[in-house]
């Protein structure tokens, strides 16, 4: 199994038992502007970590993974209140317009936003390896590519492994949907699906304009629940190192995540370590990267609120 190490002194124990190259992942991007606590997560302890390997003069180095979830979306009918009881009825984020119009989808506007924002605000600090992955462009992997089968033709288990960890709920009005393809003429999810199991074919029906298609398994694009595209990702980036948030939400969504991932036994998840770090609100917010590395340094609790 792996270690849970936990804030600024957890990462110095950490960083000083790692040899060799680590693939550190951060996490999923905000689809919307980022708040504090996704500073801390995304950009703070990443530097920090770095830092500490480097001064170390080992033979450590890092590599910095973020998922762009393009084919997850925001436009669902949720079902309950566990995250897995849902259908989806609008565009994955790639899909979507950019809020401001200037790239030419919602993902590609917010990643792109990511990387300058973080090129501005790390500017005097030590450059660190970062690589975006988009969700989309893993269609090619063998691993990700069952998780993404048994979500769209066999979700019962999966729902079931959701109750264990949020609970289950009185059925409700309709049926839960995992995963679903995208529509090539409206590009909405919102459809009736068949797979036919002998040639690994999805054939699909949208609601929302009657188009009919259907192709090899790889050959579509799809709307994938959050923590099952996660899963997915995370089944082909195989990282050395998580980082997560201090919270109860995080927690579940960590276990629900490994537990897919490993949902071919592959046990990829089990001796992944993880470097858990401070749930940060601020009302103010704008600190800079300097004060919140400063923060994050002295900070030793599961929750900061910072004025």
């Amino acid at each position: 199994m792996g270690e849970n190490y936990y804030y600024y002194d957890g990462l110095k124990t950490l960083t000083s038992n790692i040899e060799g190259k680590q693939i550190v992942y951060c996490g999923v991007l905000p689809m919307a502007k980022m708040a504090t606590g996704d500073w801390v997560r995304l950009i703070v302890y990443p530097l920090i970590f770095d830092e500490e390997i480097k001064s170390r003069g080992g033979s450590a180095t890092a590599k910095y993974v973020f998922l762009v979830p393009d084919w997850d979306s925001d436009e669902i009918d949720p079902l309950g209140k566990n995250p897995f009881y849902l259908r989806p009825k609008g565009r994955v984020y790639k899909y979507q317009l950019d809020p401001e119009g200037c790239h030419e989808n919602r993902a590609l506007h917010w990643s792109s936003i990511f990387q300058e924002d973080v090129t501005i605000a790390t500017e005097g600090h030590a450059q660190i390896d970062m690589e975006l992955i988009s969700a989309s462009s893993l269609l090619s992997e063998h691993s990700f590519v069952n998780i993404l089968r048994a979500a769209l033709t066999e979700p019962e288990p999966i729902i079931a492994l959701s109750e264990e960890i949020f609970g289950e709920e009185d059925p409700t009005e309709g049926r839960s949907i995992l995963a679903g393809p995208v529509c090539r003429q409206c590009k909405y999810s919102a459809g009736e699906m068949e797979y036919i199991k002998d040639w690994d074919r999805i054939q699909y029906s949208c609601a929302r304009c009657g188009n009919v298609q259907e192709a090899d398994i790889t050959e579509q694009e799809y709307w994938v629940q959050s923590e099952i595209l996660e899963a997915a990702a995370l089944s082909v980036i195989a990282p050395t190192l998580k980082i997560m948030r201090d919270n109860a939400d995080n927690v579940n969504r960590d276990s629900i995540v490994s537990r897919i991932v490993n949902i071919n036994a592959t046990d990829h998840g089990n001796g992944l370590d993880r470097l858990v770090v401070p749930f940060v609100d601020s009302e103010r917010g704008g600190q800079s990267i300097k004060e919140l590395m400063e923060f994050a340094r002295e900070w030793d609790k599961p929750h900061a609120e910072l004025a």
